[in-house]
């Protein structure tokens, strides 16, 4: 399951994950909710998808998650980054520098690269090894930077790198066909 976590409606995010994870053949249930929600392990793999600027309560309580949680975090939320830091959730960054697990690599108004810069290991125990992810795909390059990177994120995560390249480089026009708009990206 995804959890995108944070306010605020980001329709054309959800369609593309959902779009993205179909035709990767996994049946993930996207789930929005403000926080994150506490889960029973029932041996299901979460990804805990931060939107671009979530910013925990204080009062957020411990949660009680699956063993093999996931959280994908904007490397500008330090605030976040530092309270999944100690936990037993694999914490992947999406930013601008060089120590950040994804990042753009080239930006242009036709494409985007999305750089996988150190090994990952996808939920079926495949080794993900460094490489780029080269985006043409008009709905995509409407997402936000960060929304990219989480995308190519969950993709990598769920296995399929054939796909997600494929999907990716299209061309044409996606199922879903909205735009990612300023709204979207508060918290």
């Amino acid at each position: 399951m995804v959890q995108l976590i944070g306010k605020g409606a980001n329709t054309l995010l959800s369609g593309l994950l959902e779009e993205l994870l179909i035709r990767q053949g996994r049946s993930q249930r996207i789930e929005a909710t403000p926080a994150p929600a506490p889960l029973e392990d029932q041996g299901e793999r979460l990804i805990l998808l931060f939107r671009d600027s979530f910013s925990a309560p204080p009062e957020l309580p411990p949660l009680v998650l699956p063993k093999h949680t996931v959280a994908i975090v904007n490397a500008q939320n330090v605030e976040m980054l530092q309270r999944l830091e100690g936990t037993a959730i694999q914490t992947i960054p999406c930013g601008l520098s060089s120590w950040d697990t994804f990042t753009l690599a080239s930006s242009t108004e036709e494409s985007q690269v999305v750089a996988l810069q150190r090994s990952i290991t996808n939920f079926q125990g495949e080794i993900i090894e460094p490489m780029e992810f080269p985006v043409h795909n008009p709905n995509l390059l409407k997402l936000s930077r960060y929304n990219l990177m989480a995308l190519c994120a969950v993709g990598c995560l769920a296995g399929g790198i054939d796909i997600l390249l494929e999907f990716f480089a299209q061309r044409g026009p996606l199922k879903t066909d909205t735009k990612d708009t300023p709204e979207s990206h508060s918290p």
